[in-house]
């Protein structure tokens, strides 16, 4: 009888110490629910949602390859004689280059054909390719950018390894929790924390594929056609002829007779005073002249 009072003693003090202990654990969850948010917030207002950068953060920075990572894009306008065939033979040059054409707008109704062509092309054969292209046609314009974005890669690189260890920190909490308030809170948490994350690695693919791949606009202009001259177009076209000839007298003939006008106006108020020294000049000749017989016959 002992025996069983001392069996039932010892099972009964199991079950207590096995209760005690699964209460111990809601309660330390629950309890760190509130500092868990706390600190999350925290990080949240100091860095954007983003904690500094811990130790496995420094190791996966230390992992980033040492070349630098380029975005290429390049512009290039040339005039064609036919832009049907140029860009057939734009495409073949780029697809033996290992590239392929990204979006193409072809305008073949207007009286000058036209057509801008978008390649995504190795960066390797970014600079080869353009002068392949070059001898398409006449050369018109040319451009070419770079743009290093080694630092924003690292740093993104950085900023996605701690917003997983802080997603992985809320799941850990979020499975322990057992109230209702702790639950939402932090379901809440790493819901914007996952947005976040997915955002930083969208950002990161976007990066990734600019520096895979480079980008070369190539627009394709057609000769401008010769103007057509018939026959009541040749003064237009500036050809000689017995109209244009005429045409070219008469305005000189109306220059002249401008020039004669303009003088005559200028002269017009010194009139009345030429009139006067020419008449006084005339009766002083007159008068010489009367006065010389006279003395001549006194003599």
């Amino acid at each position: 009888m002992s025996k069983r009072l001392l069996a039932l003693f010892a099972a009964l003090i199991v079950v207590l110490t096995a209760c005690s202990n699964g209460s111990s654990v809601g309660e330390s969850a629950s309890d760190a629910a509130p500092a868990v948010l706390a600190e999350e917030a925290g990080n949240a207002a100091n860095g954007g949602g983003i904690d500094a950068p811990d130790a496995e953060t420094e190791l996966v920075v230390a992992k980033q390859p040492t070349s630098r990572q380029i975005i290429l894009n390049g512009t290039l306008v040339l005039e064609v004689d036919n832009v049907t065939e140029a860009t057939d033979a734009a495409i073949d040059q780029v697809l033996a280059a290992g590239g392929f054409l990204a979006g193409e707008n072809t305008n073949l109704q207007s009286q000058r054909p036209s057509a801008e062509l978008t390649f995504k092309v190795p960066p390797e054969r970014f600079t080869p390719l353009l002068r392949d292209l070059r001898e398409l046609g006449l050369v018109l314009s040319q451009s070419s950018t770079t743009e290093d974005v080694t630092e924003r890669i690292v740093d993104i690189e950085s900023r996605i390894a701690t917003a997983e260890t802080s997603v992985d920190r809320l799941r850990g909490f979020l499975e322990k929790a057992t109230t209702v308030t702790d639950i939402t809170d932090l379901e809440r948490e790493l819901s914007a924390r996952e947005a976040e994350l997915e955002s930083l690695r969208a950002q990161l693919r976007s990066l990734r594929d600019l520096v895979s791949l480079s980008t070369i606009t190539l627009v394709l202009d057609a000769e401008p056609p010769a103007p057509e001259i018939t026959g009541g177009d040749v003064e237009e076209a500036g050809l000689p002829g017995f109209m244009s000839g005429l045409r070219a007298g008469w305005d000189v003939l109306v220059d002249f007779g401008s020039l004669i006008a303009t003088l005559a106006g200028f002269a017009l108020p010194f009139l009345p005073l030429l009139i006067a020294a020419g008449g006084f000049l005339w009766w002083l000749r007159r008068r010489s002249a009367d006065a010389g017989p006279g003395m001549v016959a006194e003599a």
